[in-house]
């Protein structure tokens, strides 16, 4: 900036950046699926904002250099699509192209070990070489939800097991 920020400047920058955040989002409404932003409680869907914008959020994100400044600019004259509320969130991505499950914990590797009846030298060289390259699968990209979508179980499963999984989009 080139100077000082005057007192509570940095936290009066961080709440108009707060403010100003748009939260991308995939939402159900009227039983039609749209891809948009959700900006002060309401949502507002890409192609409403402007003929421009992608209907697929993969692609948005792919562009997002080129779509985001079409977004801010239009965004404070569009019309909103439905309040926030009103909406059924889906997974923001829902079927994304990869999804790696990285094994993160030393405690997710011993009990997947547990799991399928390793012995202890076995877990000793697992746990071994885990420590130096922790591992990871590519898993189903079919199986993603929203908060507002159901998980159902299959009829003749014995057990339900579900995992919350964070994301997170790596770019340029």
């Amino acid at each position: 900036f080139g100077g000082e920020m005057p007192a509570g400047g940095a936290a009066a920058e961080r709440e108009k950046r707060r403010k100003n955040r748009m939260k991308l989002a995939t939402v159900r409404y009227q039983d039609k699926v749209y891809s948009g932003v959700v900006k002060d409680g309401n949502f507002y869907h890409f192609k409403k904002s402007d003929s421009s914008l992608p209907e697929d959020m993969i692609e948005f994100i792919e562009g997002y250099d080129r779509y985001r400044p079409v977004v801010e600019e239009r965004l404070v004259r569009a019309e909103k699509t439905c309040a926030a509320a009103e909406a059924a969130f889906l997974s923001p991505i829902p079927q994304p192209r990869t999804f790696r499950d990285f094994m993160s914990f030393e405690e997710h590797v011993i009990n997947s070990g547990k799991a399928a009846d390793y012995d202890d030298a076995t877990m000793e060289r697992m746990l071994a070489v885990w420590r130096k390259l922790p591992a990871f699968y590519f898993s189903n990209t079919n199986v993603f939800f929203g908060p507002d979508e159901p998980v159902k179980m299959h009829p003749t499963s014995q057990r339900f097991d579900i995992e919350f999984e964070i994301a997170v989009i790596v770019g340029k």
